[in-house]
């Protein structure tokens, strides 16, 4: 990353914080990284970002680097904030405001925002702590930021029907990975050693697993639409950090290839298309057909993009050649199925676990669509009711609802106008209010008109509002209205 030196005067009213040692200018060694980070974003962006992506310049949204307990920092606002003080640095040309955290009507835990209001100015919102690593942290704005406009310019799109990954259809795990290799060796190849020729013969490699039965096709929904969103952010990401001096192309292209040569049955469900639509999109930069990103912001994913632009080379790809490939590959049949099978026991002993993690399990249904971020670190999966669950989750918070959930598997399940919040708590240890007045745990059947408030040890709700709690037969559902 280029080193960004923060030191200099700081306006006079700008206000210290106790608990970290600060240089001579008032600043923490965390708070000059942060304002480092985004200072290499802005960087980056200047020099590169109608190349990295046409229409995406970070440069253009206001940021709100949210530091709890401390001294936040609100990022090039449209007008100057009343009552508060620039950061005056030599090495810092964005416009940064510093401001008190606790003035911030925001739960420490939120991880980001898409419009957190930062008195009165509304900015997108990234939560930095002091254990956060500036380069990591450097990738998780520029991902995140590119989500918001991805929100404002793809077309719009939803999570197939068929949601859970068909991981008992071993066959498909097979010439995924066959799929996966071919595209490692897609990586490793000298300029002259890609072409349309190559890259077609992966992609007749998938059309054959996506039409070869309903696990095909099922795989198929997943995997288009989280390149198409995760993929493509990521994309973006890896760009400005090679921009940046985070990384290089040839780091990049290595890490990937090196990823893609080995099976990962526990990310099949999500994050191997972080780095598989990541990979689609560099080949594509290499052949020379940029006009990958326009489609993918009208809903045409890398994949479906290749498919079509390549269809006259995808075509004269013999049946033969195909059986060959996979013929070739025959000797990793085995192990895949092994591993998958390792990984379904894997899959059975978290859901165990997480119906354990508390005496009853505890339904909360919001009245719109998902309103939460939330940070996991655990594994995600969708199950046969199609909610996903999240198994290591850090924090979860719906700020409009007053709802914060930590250290919990958490349950998702959006539908049309609501969304169904799942986990596991000891009911018997929470203190309810609803419409002001205290109301013991075991009340079977209680309605609110005006409010709830929920506390326990791992988790709260905290909202205004009507809805009604029922419990029975060992299980809670809390609905909002």
């Amino acid at each position: 990353m280029l080193v960004v030196v923060l030191a200099a005067m700081v306006s006079v009213g700008c206000p210290r914080f106790q608990g970290a040692p600060t240089d001579s200018h008032g600043f923490t060694v965390k708070e000059r990284e942060a304002l480092g980070a985004v200072q290499d974003m802005y960087e980056a962006a200047s020099s590169a970002a109608d190349e990295i992506w046409p229409g995406f310049d970070p440069r253009s949204f206001a940021l709100l680097v949210f530091r709890p307990g401390g001294r936040s920092f609100l990022v090039n606002p449209d007008k100057a904030p009343d009552g508060l003080d620039r950061v005056e640095l030599p090495d810092l040309t964005i416009p940064v405001y510093s401001l008190d955290s606790g003035d911030l009507d925001l739960s420490p835990r939120l991880p980001f925002a898409r419009e957190a209001n930062a008195l009165g100015h509304t900015a997108f919102m990234v939560r930095h702590e002091d254990g956060s690593n500036r380069n990591t942290w450097f990738r998780l704005v520029v991902h995140e930021l590119f989500h918001q406009h991805q929100h404002e310019h793809f077309s719009r799109s939803t999570f197939p029907e068929q949601c859970r990954y068909p991981y008992s259809d071993v066959g498909n795990a097979f010439l995924s990975q066959v799929e996966d290799q071919l595209l490692a060796k897609l990586l490793r190849a000298k300029p002259d050693g890609l072409s349309r020729e190559s890259f077609a013969l992966f992609v007749a490699l998938r059309q054959q697993r996506y039409g070869r039965n309903s696990a095909g096709e099922q795989a198929e929904g997943i995997e288009q639409w989280e390149e198409l969103v995760e993929g493509t952010a990521r994309y973006v990401e890896e760009r400005y950090a090679v921009e940046a001096g985070i990384t290089t192309g040839e780091k990049l292209r290595a890490s990937l290839a090196g990823y893609l040569s080995a099976l990962h049955p526990s990310d099949l469900q999500k994050w191997k298309y972080y780095r598989t639509g990541l990979t689609q999109s560099l080949l594509l930069d290499a052949l020379d057909l940029p006009e990958w990103k326009a489609a993918s912001e009208a809903g045409v994913g890398p994949f479906r993009f290749a498919v079509e632009k390549l269809r006259g080379e995808v075509g004269a790809i013999g049946r033969e050649r195909l059986e060959q490939l996979l013929a070739d590959s025959e000797s990793i049949r085995a192990p895949t199925s092994e591993a998958m099978d390792g990984y379904l026991r894997i899959e059975g002993a978290l859901l165990l676990k997480w119906a354990t993690e508390g005496s009853r399990r505890i339904t909360i249904v919001l009245p719109e669509r998902g309103g939460a971020y939330y940070v996991n670190r655990g594994l995600t999966f969708h199950l046969e009711d199609c909610s996903r669950l999240a198994t290591g989750v850090i924090s979860f918070v719906d700020q409009k609802h007053g709802l914060e959930i930590s250290r919990k598997g958490v349950s998702l399940r959006n539908a049309e106008g609501s969304y169904r919040v799942v986990f596991h708590d000891d009911w018997e240890k929470v203190t309810i209010e609803l419409d002001g007045e205290e109301v013991p745990p075991e009340q079977s059947e209680a309605s609110f008109s005006r409010s709830i408030e929920i506390h326990a040890a791992d988790w709260s709700l905290s909202t205004q509002g009507e809805g009604e709690i029922r419990v029975q037969d060992g299980q809670v559902q809390i609905e909002l209205r």
